[in-house]
Order: C-alpha cells, then structure tokens, then sequence
C-alpha cells in the first residue's frame, strides 16, 4: 500500500484529531492507571502503552489512508518526517507526546516563592 500523500495542513488536522482523542478524560484515566502500574512511556515503554495509544490511533489512522495498527502508525510518522521543519509541526508532535508520556514535561522556571528561603 503506498503512503498517502499528505500535505502540511491535513498532517496538522491529523495531529489536531490525535490530541482530541488522547485528552478524552476516558483515555486519560486508562493512561494514569497504566502509568501507576508501570511508569511513563518515555521511562519504560510497554505493550500496554502501544495497545491503549492504538485505540485512538486506530480509530483516525485509516481516515487519513494510513493503515491500522503499528504499521499504519509507521506510515504515519514517515509521512509527518517530512514537515519537521516545520515549527506548528513540530510544537504539536512536542505536545502530544508530552500528553501521552512520550517525554517529559518541559522544564519550568521555578517560581518566586519556590526560590525563597526563610531563616
């Protein structure tokens, strides 16, 4: 099957249906339990964390002419590599990763209150 051929703003609207669909608060209580048990994907990535991601996956990757399961998440990401220069792009890739545990939460500047120290 060839890869579809996507351009930038279907790939964003893509991205934009991934992020909709991990935030549902169904996916996120399944993802905190999953986590509870066997940490962050971005620590220790499992099985389980494939299973639970492809059932947003699943539902969206063939709308876009991509098939489902792994092989379809593959096409997916070969077809995204080509808009990484991109910065929406690459800020949404960022985003939903972070959402999925992917990577870690960026690192923030700490807050006045948090630097201070009383004697």
């Amino acid at each position: 099957m060839p890869l579809p051929d996507l351009t930038l703003e279907q790939v964003l609207e893509l991205q934009a249906e991934l992020y909709c669909g991990f935030s549902e608060p169904s996916f996120q209580e399944q993802l905190t339990e999953l986590e509870a048990r066997v940490g962050k994907a971005y620590v220790r990535h499992c099985d389980e964390h494939t299973q639970l991601f492809s059932t947003v996956q699943n539902q969206l990757l063939p709308s876009y002419g991509f098939e489902e399961g792994h092989r379809g998440v593959l096409q997916m990401l070969t077809v995204g590599a080509r808009f990484n220069n991109d910065e929406t792009f690459r800020q949404n890739r960022a985003l939903i990763n972070e959402l999925l545990g992917l990577a870690p939460a960026p690192s923030r500047a700490p807050l006045v209150t948090e630097t201070l120290s009383w004697a």
